[in-house]
């Protein structure tokens, strides 16, 4: 009768209690007579009782060793989980046949919630550190007007942060996160570049960068960039798409402008009566408009440069 350890003899083809020390009765919480009316299966967790039944057989019918240990968890009788390690012992007749199996139990419940509370305290950790990642994420997005979204390839949902909302002239929380929602606000026109960068992304597994135009609700259009990559989960197998929008309006009506600045400038130089030349420090011609080629002809001489 070793404190601490619970001890147990137990029949071979029935599983019952030949004999328990006290200690035994003490971790599952029952009286000697309680533990005898039960088998060690009776006591054992559901979840555990097939790798025991396994190791069980194994050491009294199979050709395996004829001991095993085993981290297992039992029920008390107040249903609380007690968490064990055990060794089991087959004994045996001078023929080699089965008498009796001898059951060592030490508790490793402290063990098992030290264990449990560093985990958590680990995840906590990593919670701790993965929430300041995205604040630091958040701002920096934000603090470059980006938006962020995730397009999931199951079910076709659409999930938007507040910025993304905001470029396309939602309310907080009002985008209903689906795809005939984002498609409403696109530009009729630029459907086909959204749909056509979504499809080749799914078949072929690449990331797009694509611009397209999107329509308020005001009915002023908008121009936006979207940056996305296909993620994969750990069997290789996309699962969604994930990216970045940030709205060029301005800078498309800058490009514009200077586009629209670069036709009045070739209009001005094609039509003037004004000879107009461009050179470099050195003094080398590097433009000229038609009006200076025709002084030059009338004056006999040739564009150097």
């Amino acid at each position: 009768n070793i404190p601490l350890i619970g001890i147990g003899l137990y029949t071979v083809p029935d599983k019952r209690w030949i004999e328990v020390n006290d200690a035994l009765c003490n971790l599952m919480g029952y009286s000697r007579e309680e533990v005898m009316e039960l088998t060690w299966i009776d006591l054992t967790h559901p979840d555990d009782i097939y790798d025991n039944a396994r190791l069980f057989e194994d050491a009294v019918l199979g050709s395996g060793p004829k001991a095993y240990s085993l981290d297992k968890r039992f029920i008390r009788k107040d249903g609380s989980i007690l968490h064990t390690t055990i060794n089991v012992q087959s004994i045996r007749e001078a023929d080699g046949t089965p008498k009796y199996n001898v059951l060592f139990i030490q508790d490793v419940s402290e063990q098992k919630r030290a264990e449990q509370e560093i985990l958590a305290l680990k995840e906590k950790e990593q919670k701790q550190e993965l929430s300041k990642y995205q604040q630091r994420l958040e701002l920096a997005l934000s603090s470059a007007n980006f938006g962020t979204w995730v397009r999931q390839y199951d079910d076709d949902t659409v999930i938007w942060d507040s910025r993304t909302e905001a470029i396309f002239g939602f309310e907080p929380g009002a985008f209903e996160g689906t795809m005939d929602a984002v498609l409403d606000k696109i530009h009729p026109d630029d459907h086909e570049i959204v749909n056509a960068a979504y499809k080749q992304s799914v078949t072929s597994d690449t990331s797009y960068d694509i611009d397209y135009r999107i329509i308020l609700t005001s009915g002023e259009i908008r121009h936006v960039a979207s940056r996305a990559a296909v993620i994969k989960d750990e069997e290789g197998r996309p699962t969604q798409i994930t990216g970045v929008l940030l709205d060029v309006t301005e800078r498309k009506k800058t490009e514009e402008a200077l586009r629209e600045s670069e036709q009045l400038i070739q209009s001005f130089l094609q039509h003037t009566s004004s000879a107009i030349t461009i050179k470099n420090q050195k003094g080398e011609l590097l433009l000229c408009n038609p009006t200076y080629q025709q002084w030059l002809k009338a004056e006999g001489e040739d564009i150097k440069g």
